[in-house]
């Protein structure tokens, strides 16, 4: 990665105007390409930009859990912490890893945030876990590798735009692809956490009251044909 990257800065420095330094070129000294200080640091900006768009860094700052998770917190929220069951409305941005950063979908690009119940089956398994421990008002880039990302076509959550989606799945269930196809990068904005309040208890059904009835009296014998009892 450092080659590529060497490569791509001389691929930007190389057409820059230079001058030949050197006393005298008869002395055999070589010929250098100069360039200024602005010169090379706009290069240098503009190749480190290219790159990471490509290549995004796992810097130092970055958590990884023992799943296979790459977590690293732009903003801690001040706010609310999710927990199981909550309502959830956030932005996102969610891309390929391996497909040179390009979305393929985006709550900012619909200016729409998303609402989904916090719990495990609604959410892409990587998802769930790495929304696990953020606040509202955080921002948080999860990269979530193939195997906790789309498993099915019925994991949340799915590109509105056919193309899009067509694109994701062409992708993600393409055997034909390298193993990493599946690689994403959701940059996630949380904007609000809802905590929906306790189902009531159902309300307790009245007892029958209990009725003693009293005994009832034996009936009286029966008279023999004869009309007499007894002797």
């Amino acid at each position: 990665e450092a080659a590529a990257a060497a490569a791509a800065m001389m691929a930007f420095v190389g057409p820059v105007q230079g001058r030949a330094v050197g006393e005298r070129a008869g002395r055999g000294d070589v010929a250098v390409c100069a360039v200024t200080r602005r010169e090379f640091m706009l290069a240098l900006g503009a190749t480190a930009a290219a790159y990471a768009t490509r290549h995004p860094p796992l810097r130092a700052e970055y958590v990884q859990t023992y799943s296979g998770l790459e977590l690293y917190d732009f903003t801690v929220g001040a706010g609310p912490e999710i927990v199981s069951g909550d309502i959830l409305l956030l932005h996102y941005t969610a891309r390929l890893r391996n497909r040179n950063g390009k979305p393929f979908d985006s709550t900012y690009a619909r200016d729409e945030p998303w609402r989904v119940r916090y719990a495990s089956g609604n959410l892409l398994p990587g998802l769930f876990e790495g929304l696990r421990g953020m606040r509202q008002g955080g921002k948080r880039r999860i990269v979530i590798p193939a195997h906790l990302g789309y498993i099915d076509k019925e994991s949340q959550p799915i590109p509105p735009d056919p193309a899009m989606r067509r694109r994701l799945y062409s992708t993600v269930f393409n055997n034909q692809r390298e193993p990493e196809r599946g690689d994403l990068i959701f940059d996630v904005e949380l904007v609000r956490v809802r905590t929906p309040p306790p189902k009531p208890e159902p309300a307790p059904q009245p007892v029958p009251p209990v009725v003693f009835l009293e005994a009832s009296p034996p009936p009286p014998p029966t008279p023999p044909a004869g009309g007499r009892l007894g002797p």
